[in-house]
């Protein structure tokens, strides 16, 4: 009779040793986990490490009925509250700062969550349209944000509450933009050179190198495999419209809220937003 070996281990049962074991990793490191926003705490590690261990609890962090319910509740609404207060500045384009603004308010709402830059891409196909954010292409302005910033709060995988509210310009891709994206169900895909380099850098690598490079990405992100196993680029389709988000770095705040987009040349500060706009709406949700 063959002898059989130890049963494997379920996925939930190894996020749950996971979560255990990197919990137990940061508290060595002088973290108190039962707070939020605790990337920016005074520890042994360097800050690039806590962020990425932070966003990494975040997501291992077991989670309960009740939470999700509070949660399916706060983040659609505050999705909107992000929208209406852009709208009202005019600011377009604001990316980054509405992800970490955002971040910084599911924290007082009691809500985890960590933000990301990379680079999104939007494509229909049945209409030959293409279109993306890279992280890697050239400035069409002085101070100009390469590639897109978004918020995970899981169990979405992506939130992006200002995927309407970029410099589009007249791109016919608008037609088919939802007002935000709050995923659950999303794709885990593989970036590929066309999801992170826009084809202008390309080309300029192309002229240079004297080819075209298939691997560009990987060479200008050396990282982004390996970040991708816990981050992982991810693909959502609304209706026609297809999304790719592809993380390259966690991206938070290094300072609390009030100090976000403090002084901005556009738009309110964080500090603002929340007190003018979220905080009556939310803020005893």
């Amino acid at each position: 009779m063959q002898a059989s070996g130890p049963e494997p281990s379920s996925p939930l049962a190894d996020s749950d040793n996971e979560f255990r074991k990197l919990d137990a990793e940061l508290r060595a490191a002088g973290v108190d986990t039962s707070q939020f926003g605790f990337y920016d705490q005074p520890s042994s590690l360097n800050p690039t490490s806590l962020r990425e261990s932070y966003a990494r609890w975040v997501q291992l962090r077991p989670r309960d009925a009740a939470y999700d319910a509070h949660l399916r509740t706060v983040v659609p609404k505050l999705c909107e509250l992000i929208i209406s207060a852009f709208e009202a500045d005019n600011w377009h384009g604001g990316c980054v700062e509405a992800s970490t603004m955002m971040a910084r308010m599911l924290d007082r709402l009691g809500i985890w969550s960590f933000s990301v830059i990379g680079s999104t891409t939007f494509e229909v196909l049945t209409r030959g349209l293409c279109c993306g954010f890279y992280r890697h292409d050239f400035q069409d302005f002085q101070d100009a944000v390469l590639g897109h910033a978004w918020v995970v709060i899981p169990p979405y995988g992506v939130v992006d509450a200002t995927v309407a509210l970029q410099q589009w310009g007249y791109d016919p891709i608008t037609q088919f933009l939802p007002a935000f994206v709050a995923a659950e169900n999303t794709r885990r895909i593989l970036p590929h050179v066309s999801d992170v380099v826009s084809w202008r850098m390309r080309s300029h690598f192309d002229f240079t190198d004297g080819y075209l490079d298939e691997a560009l990405h990987l060479r200008l992100e050396p990282d982004l495999t390996k970040f991708g196993l816990d981050f992982p680029a991810v693909q959502i389709e609304e209706g026609p419209l297809n999304m790719r988000y592809v993380p390259l770095h966690i991206y938070m705040s290094d300072g609390p809220l009030e100090t976000i987009n403090h002084g901005g040349a556009m738009g309110r500060s964080g500090g603002d937003i929340w007190d003018q706009v979220v905080a009556p709406v939310l803020g005893e949700v």
